[in-house]
């Protein structure tokens, strides 16, 4: 019996890693232009992705959704500034692989005109920040005293 229950706790830790690993990235929106976006709806490979409300002007904090399979082949990006609806469809000329894990950046550059970015990384949560790395020092034992030049 015993047997049995740690054979499904340990199936159940194998399903669970299989679900959270493989593709997903980072789907970020940024406004880096001087007008405010209201409306935003974003479509990969024509599937509703993401939508927001509302984006103020030069905003990018809080705009992001985490999305689990693989990149998308084409994207379209639906949005509204001022009384004006706009609309952009994306195809790369070259697909992001299938395991692709990141992040891909719609960016606003002004009222009408939008980019899209990607960039590949190890995962779209982990930040590679310089202080985020230890240093060769930490974590090595040291003895007051017994460290330093001679």
């Amino acid at each position: 019996m015993q047997k049995n229950a740690m054979l499904a706790f340990f199936m159940g830790l194998f399903l669970v890693a299989c679900q959270t690993s493989g593709p997903q990235f980072n789907l970020v929106l940024s406004n880096a232009s001087n007008a405010d976006i209201s409306d935003v709806e974003v479509l990969l490979d024509g599937k509703p992705a993401y939508q927001v409300a509302s984006l103020s002007a030069h905003t990018n904090q809080g705009n992001s959704k985490r999305i689990k399979g693989a990149a998308p082949k084409a994207s379209l990006i639906r949005w509204k500034s001022g009384d004006r609806s706009y609309e952009k469809a994306f195809k790369p000329e070259k697909t992001l692989p299938e395991s692709f894990q990141g992040h891909i950046t719609l960016e606003f550059k002004s009222a009408d005109k939008v980019l899209l970015f990607s960039q590949a990384g190890p995962d779209a949560e982990d930040a590679l920040m310089p202080w985020g790395t230890p240093e060769e020092w930490e974590g090595a034992p040291s003895i007051p005293g017994l460290t330093g030049s001679n």
